[in-house]
Formats: C-alpha cells, structure tokens, sequence
C-alpha cells in the first residue's frame, strides 16, 4: 500500500511541476514587468481602485511599449543609430556578458521563427547502425553536393537537453529517413530524452 501511494505521489509530482513551473514563471514575470510602473500608475486611480487593476493597467502600458519599440527597430535609420550603442554596451566589463547572453537567446529566438530547421529524419550517426534524429535546414548546400559529386543534405543533430547546440552535418540524401512529424515534435522528443514521444511516426519518401 505504501509503495502505492509513494508510486502515486511522484506521479502526481510529474503531472503538476510543469503546470506550476509555468504559472511561477508567469506570474513571475507579471510582478516584475508591473513593479517598474505601478508606483507611478498609483497617482492616477482613485484610492478605492484594487491592487490587481493598477497592475492590469501596468501590464497593458508595458505592452504597449514594447509594441513601439519593435515598431522603431523596424526603421532602417533607427537600426543603424543602434548598432554603436550596442557596440559601447558590448564592451562595458561583467555588462557585456549579460548584454551577450540575451543577446544571444534573442538571436535564437529570430533564427527558429525564419524557420532554419523544416524537416525531421533518421539517420546513422556518428557511425553505422546507431540511428539518430536530425533536422533538415532550409538552406540546400548545392556547391557541396557538387563538390562531392553526390546529392547531399544539410543536417542538423541537437544535443539533449539543450536543443541550442549540436553538429552540422553533410549527409547523402540516400542515407537519410524523412520523417512524417512536425519539427516541434521532433525537438520535443530530443530534448525530452525521448520521454514526449509523437503520436504517430510515419516514414515519407522525397526524391
């Protein structure tokens, strides 16, 4: 009976830890984002006003902010009065690893909605008879391919957990298993350990 229960706690643990993670972050993120406007909100509402409504109100205005920022760095000449800024922030010491870290995580961010990975596959690597899942990219490498006088893809094999690192790697088109699964499912699979698995994997032929 007591392993039962110990069995259905951890259970119950799995289940819940990503929902609370989740709301934790979220909830997170809406007292620090409000914090840095609702002292000079407060002025505004009459004193009967709730806590909660001045921080609706404050998350609304930061929102509105970082709507018109992105509308600035849509313009050429804004972009361009940027780029020394960014420059001088870069080499500020102990400032410049952070700015540099998000930097870095924004960079990501912009590269998978530009859709670098657009397919999933099977493969064998790093040597016959051990099969990994790779992506396909959207940049097809034909000076390879003709270099090595063989059709050749472009293949991407992210590391687990962390789906931001892996190798690039040339592979013969022959050698390589499309896979009929979107590739946020595919990097699901990997970074999970395989532990989130597809519904449904189905092999699909591209000639």
């Amino acid at each position: 009976m007591l392993k039962k229960i110990r069995a259905y706690f951890f259970t119950g643990l799995l289940v819940l830890l990503p929902i609370i993670g989740t709301v934790g972050i979220i909830y997170w993120l809406f007292i620090v984002v409000t914090n840095f406007l609702i002292n000079p909100l407060e002025s505004y509402f009459p004193e009967n006003i709730k806590p909660v409504i001045i921080r609706l109100a404050s998350l609304l205005v930061a929102f509105i902010i970082v709507v018109f920022i992105g509308m600035l760095g849509k313009i050429v000449f804004l972009k361009k009065i940027a780029r020394p800024v960014e420059g001088l922030l870069a080499r500020i010491p102990l400032f410049n690893r952070i700015y540099n870290f998000f930097k870095q995580i924004s960079s990501a961010i912009w590269k998978s909605r530009a859709t670098i990975l657009n397919g999933v596959v099977l493969l064998e690597y790093p040597r016959k008879g051990i099969w990994s899942i790779g992506f396909t990219t959207s940049h097809v490498p034909s000076r390879t391919s003709d270099v090595l006088k063989n059709e050749v893809m472009g293949v991407f094999i992210t590391t687990t957990p962390n789906p931001t690192t892996g190798v690039y790697i040339f592979v013969p088109k022959k050698d390589i298993i499309f896979l009929s699964i979107p590739v946020e499912d595919g990097l699901k699979l990997v970074v999970s350990g395989g532990t989130i698995e597809p519904s449904e994997i189905k092999k699909i032929d591209k000639k």
